[in-house]
């Protein structure tokens, strides 16, 4: 019997030193748990500032935007209006200065200076023409395209999605309003300024592209032309005879007719451009807005005051 007490005395220590280990071992478990739950609340923490910071610094955007299109909340196309001038003004004097070179040629006989309807004011006015050239510089080129930040955010899908299923704060109703449809998700409220960031853009480079299709191919064209009338006079300009003055009027009144072409359509892509350029300022007035209510939501999940002046 005494054996068989001693066995007894045996099993329950070791089955207390069983229950001991996993209530050590869970203790341990419960405590990791705890700290990793602190290290990923520090993550979303960080996460939810680095959102804030990004967004703030894509506000600031607005600024580039502005100084090549003017204030987003008053009409016109700013910089760009420049180019659209100077096209204007190289067309006019292109067109001006073929036929004034005619003329002035066809002024220096007789035989040819009859043949021509320019007054001697004209001839002078050509005179001074040619002397002082294009007197407009042609502007720079216009980049447009705003440098949007989105590190955080693709940090952010790489695998900080469950941050916000973990510890977004639940039942705080409305974060955002998102064309008019009342969003209780912050990650959605975040993710919205993104797409519209993607949509800029693409506004933006659309805009670019008729600029550099409409202005500066349609340039290069009249350009080109402009060389080659000064290439294929060259063989009339030995002699003053009625058959090389309409050779020449021919030519010259090719070129006007292709820069009265390029004119029109320019102006006509104009008209487009004050239209896109309207709605992408609209479209970032939007953004503006929406930056600013997303980055409140922001604060009011990190437990910050609201601020009273926007930065």
């Amino acid at each position: 019997m005494a054996k068989l007490k001693f066995d007894s005395d045996l099993l329950l220590d070791k089955l207390l030193d069983l229950a001991l280990m996993f209530l050590g071992l869970y203790a341990a478990i419960a405590v990791q748990d705890l700290v990793d739950a602190g290290k990923e609340r520090h993550q979303y923490t960080q996460l939810l500032q680095g959102f804030s910071d990004e967004l703030k610094n894509n506000k600031k955007q607005r600024a580039a935007v502005e100084e090549k299109l003017g204030p987003l909340d008053q009409p016109g196309i700013g910089k760009m209006k420049t180019r659209v001038d100077f096209f204007k003004a190289q067309s006019s004097y292109y067109a001006r200065f073929v036929m004034c070179y005619r003329d002035l040629w066809a002024a220096q006989d007789p035989k040819t200076r009859r043949l021509i309807d320019a007054t001697e004011d004209d001839l002078k006015a050509c005179r001074d023409l040619m002397k002082g050239g294009l007197k407009e510089k042609d502007p720079e080129h216009l980049a447009l395209t705003p440098v949007y930040r989105r590190d955080v955010w693709r940090f952010y899908l790489a695998g900080g999605v469950h941050l916000f299923q973990e510890f977004e704060e639940k039942n705080q109703g409305a974060r955002c309003t998102l064309n008019g449809v009342v969003i209780k998700s912050l990650a959605i409220c975040v993710g919205s300024t993104y797409g519209e960031l993607d949509e800029i853009e693409r506004e933006v480079s659309a805009l670019q592209d008729l600029v550099n299709d409409t202005y500066f191919n349609r340039q290069g064209a009249l350009s080109v032309a402009f060389e080659e009338f000064k290439e294929r006079v060259k063989p009339y300009q030995r002699a003053r005879t009625e058959e090389s003055l309409r050779a020449m009027t021919a030519l010259a009144k090719r070129l006007v007719a292709h820069v009265d072409k390029a004119r029109v359509a320019v102006e006509q892509t104009a008209a487009v451009m004050h239209f896109k350029v309207k709605l992408l300022k609209e479209r970032m007035l939007l953004l503006d807005a929406r930056f600013k209510e997303v980055r409140a939501r922001l604060r009011q999940e990190l437990g910050l005051p609201p601020k009273t002046v926007s930065p």
